[in-house]
């Protein structure tokens, strides 16, 4: 089908990067080759949970041949070959379901095509829509695939089949046809999901004229519905087909590179005569819509998204149907490890889990919450009204009341005890996450990242300061919480790792080789079913001996500040500040427990030589997992190698430190703060 969208004059917002099409070639590569880590391009599906092979040029209606054209549902994904290692994670989850001869992926270009056909994947040619790299830079390109995503569920809808269509970044936990169809046996024509964060207000259906933050799609409400169109039943009808035509239109004809087809989605749905929202079924749980659409928002504590996945509910599916990866910083590689952490990058051969040998550490103990909310204060109660922030205030900051939308780093350290906390539980995290890699350098293991802690939500939605909640999220949620590991650093940099060689020639150590990667797991690896026995049942346990180190102000991040030492420096939290306390900092994780009976003793700030005497011996060496009580201050430096010393260096350098929390204000990126680095490594003099 032709496109009627012309490539965009250069210069034009909408083309992105797309005016040096060597970068954005680079980025794809760069994108795609974190995404295929870990062998993934050694996964296969198994044949004989798919269905028989198509021909290449197979109409929508012979590739769902066994799916009903009658109130059967089609499951639908897209996508080009930037989105391949995304798109069989999706692949992986539906067989997994034993839902594979309803499935249909639709490839916007010839290499998907011809990848997935070579697994036996049911593909649909929609090829030489799109190019074939990874574009989410490209404003222009992202419009052409909402419109033929559009364009591809009309097709699905004219077959006769209900549809599931979801997002590349979408994994299927559980199998929600039963529901799905018993709301097109109710009447609704169209069930998107939605970014409402708070379950019990989108649970309650009591007609009410207000909800939280992006929960406005209840009976009564006058404004705030958002859909996402990451995951959207369609009941088969005309009115359906009628809709994907002027969504589909819609979308290619947008001019502003900030919006999108999810923008004219829920234009298309609210804009005329939605609000106040009437109910179009007795439990309210169906609403009306334009043009005689009759809507079923799907619920988000089924239909999930990445915060309530990786924020509310500590990385576990739960109750979820679906996890879609939203709310989630570093694109699509923040996405694939939010997942492994939530066992659910699941394309993966079997020998990820039975190889190699394993090193893990437990990470600094939170503090208590030193804010929290009253009690009963941040809950949704039904029918009532919506809940106000609570906790994270420091009552003493003499500032006075915070005015609506970003302030500066400085003006939300100074606000919220629970932000200044945080930082400096960063910091403490920071210094234990690159002792323990340095350790696993040395003793050439794997790395399994711990579950951290965090006393602070992060987002780009600026207006959350001094309570640290996502706006729209249970205002009452309690801290500490377990959160993902990019809550600590840029996980995107870290796993840089992986290609270490890129960097070598501009790095602050000339050393005579590039440095090896560094392997890594996410902290889901040790309790994950597929992980062999072999590893988790008879770990190493190490003691590290001795208290941390304080936070060394000499090492303080110059740049970061105006001045090298200066003590109120608003990006920094450290000994100079109130909430500092170096005895509580001092504690380990194995502090005042009881050793194990065979646990080994390091001597916290251990030079390489003595790692490698103590935990390279033949029988700690035979151990597939090491783990250490505590790593903070672990680790003090190489008196010998410098070339791995060096090495390190570099990859610190580079790909650990620099992170940040984000954001108390998006101007001119004065709202990120930074925690203090750990104090440097030592490393010997060339030649030892």
């Amino acid at each position: 089908m032709a496109l009627a969208e012309p490539i965009p004059p250069t210069g034009d917002g909408r083309r992105g990067g797309y005016d040096h099409q060597a970068n954005v070639q680079k980025e794809s590569d760069t994108v795609r080759h974190m995404l295929a880590q870990d062998g993934f391009e050694q996964w296969s599906p198994d044949p004989s949970l798919l269905p028989p092979q198509a021909p290449a040029g197979a109409s929508m209606d012979e590739l769902l041949s066994a799916v009903p054209r009658a109130g059967g549902i089609a499951w639908l994904a897209f996508g080009n070959s930037g989105a391949t290692e995304m798109l069989l994670n999706w692949v992986h989850h539906v067989i997994a379901l034993r839902k594979g001869h309803a499935m249909v992926v639709a490839c916007y270009d010839d290499g998907l095509f011809v990848h997935l056909r070579r697994l036996r994947v049911p593909a649909y040619n929609y090829s030489g829509a799109l190019p074939p790299v990874h574009f989410r830079g490209t404003p222009f390109l992202f419009h052409r695939m909402g419109f033929l995503k559009a364009m591809t569920i009309k097709e699905v809808l004219l077959s006769g089949r209900h549809v599931l269509v979801s997002d590349s970044d979408v994994a299927w936990a559980k199998d929600p046809t039963a529901e799905l169809a018993a709301l097109a046996a109710a009447g609704a024509s169209i069930a998107p999901s939605t970014d409402c964060l708070d379950a019990a207000a989108d649970a309650d259906k009591t007609p009410r004229g207000a909800s939280p933050f992006m929960c406005g799609h209840s009976p009564g409400n006058t404004a705030g519905a958002v859909f996402n169109t990451g995951v959207i039943f369609l009941a088969a009808s005309n009115s359906t087909v009628a809709f994907c035509e002027r969504w589909a239109r819609s979308t290619l004809k947008l001019e502003t590179w900030w919006s999108d087809d999810q923008g004219v989605f829920n234009r298309l749905l609210t804009a005329r005569g939605f609000y106040p929202v009437r109910a179009a079924s007795s439990d309210g749980r169906l609403v009306h819509g334009p043009d005689g659409l009759v809507l079923g928002p799907l619920p988000a504590r089924r239909f999930c998204s990445g915060h309530m996945v990786w924020m509310q509910q500590a990385g576990a599916a739960g109750e979820c149907a679906s996890v879609h990866a939203t709310f989630t910083e570093f694109g699509d590689a923040g996405k694939r490890w939010r997942f492994l952490e939530a066992g659910l990058w699941g394309a993966l051969p079997a020998r990820y889990f039975s190889e190699g040998r394993y090193l893990s550490f437990a990470p600094p103990k939170p503090p208590p919450d030193p804010r929290p909310c009253h009690n009963g204060e941040g809950l949704w109660r039904p029918g009532g009204p919506v809940p106000r922030p609570c906790g994270g205030e420091d009552a003493s900051h003499g500032l006075g009341g915070k005015r609506p939308g970003g302030v500066p780093a400085e003006e939300a350290r100074r606000r919220s005890v629970r932000l200044r906390a945080n930082l400096e539980l960063m910091r403490r995290q920071l210094h234990a996450l690159r002792d323990a890699l340095a350790l696993a350098y040395v003793l050439n293991r794997t790395l399994v990242l711990p579950h951290f802690d965090c006393l602070c939500d992060r987002s780009e939605l600026v207006d959350y300061v001094p309570s640290c909640v996502y706006p729209g999220a249970p205002p009452g949620l309690a801290f500490p919480r377990k959160c993902s590991t990019h809550f600590v650093l840029n996980i995107h940099k870290l796993q840089y790792f992986l290609e270490p060689a890129r960097y070598a020639a501009s790095a602050p150590w000339t050393t005579r080789k590039p440095a090896p990667p560094l392997s890594l797991r996410a902290h889901s690896f040790l309790a994950d079913p597929r992980t062999a026995s072999a590893i988790t049942d008879a770990p190493q346990r190490v003691r590290v001996l001795g208290r941390p180190p304080p936070v060394d102000e000499a090492h303080w991040p110059v740049s970061r500040c105006s001045a090298p030492h200066d003590r109120t420096c608003s990006s920094v939290l450290g000994a100079g500040d109130a909430a500092f306390d170096p005895a509580a900092a001092a504690l380990g994780a194995g502090d005042g427990e009881p050793a194990a009976p065979d646990a080994l003793s390091l001597r916290r700030g251990a030079t390489n030589r003595e790692v490698l005497r103590l935990l390279d011996a033949p029988a700690v060496r035979s151990a597939r997992l090491v783990t250490l009580d505590d790593a903070e201050g672990a680790f003090g430096g190489w008196e010998s190698d410098f070339e791995q010393a060096a090495g390190f260096a570099n990859l610190e350098s580079f790909f650990l430190l620099g992170g940040d929390w984000c954001c108390s204000s998006r101007e001119a990126n004065v709202g990120r703060l930074y925690p203090v680095d750990p104090p440097r490594l030592r490393v010997p003099a060339r030649g030892s």
